[in-house]
């Protein structure tokens, strides 16, 4: 490390002013490749160096390998199928469904096997949802107790 680098000077750092063509350019090589600026600046630059002869095919495949990556999550989102999506739909409407249960256990309600009723269906999904397994957890307690005698 020479002294100059001590100044926020990089020896091998390289500024391109591009043309409106090329810059064009490589906006499209970065959405394409869906890589960051420097990785698709750099692959650029491999690829002129290695086709002009200026590197070896061995230092263009080490930084080929090295820079021609994509940005870190940026994979394509898995598409679900039909049954998937209809089972994340009810996943997600009884995850809702459970958190207002929740919200509303304390209250009075009109019909005494309410919270059994919803007891019964959180034991259906307490493996996969939170509140469920919360709700499920409740049926040994004094309010379900009570309304479950009074009910009789």
């Amino acid at each position: 490390m020479n002294e100059l680098s001590h100044h926020g000077f990089k020896e091998h750092g390289l500024m391109l002013y591009l043309s409106p063509s090329l810059y064009i350019a490589f906006i499209k090589l970065q959405g394409d490749k869906k890589m960051g600026r420097s990785y698709a600046g750099l692959t650029a630059f491999n690829e002129g160096m290695h086709a002009l002869q200026y590197i070896s095919d061995e230092e263009y495949e080490v930084n080929k390998q090295k820079y021609n990556k994509p940005l870190v999550g940026t994979a394509t989102p898995k598409t679900l199928t039909i049954q998937q999506l209809n089972e994340k739909k009810e996943f997600d409407a009884m995850s809702r469904a459970f958190s207002g249960v929740l919200s509303q256990w304390n209250l009075t309600h009109v019909d005494p096997n309410w919270r059994q009723k919803w007891i019964e269906k959180a034991k259906l999904w307490k493996d996969k949802i939170q509140s469920a397994s919360m709700i499920a957890d409740l049926e040994n307690t004094d309010n379900v107790a009570a309304a479950t005698e009074e009910s009789s």
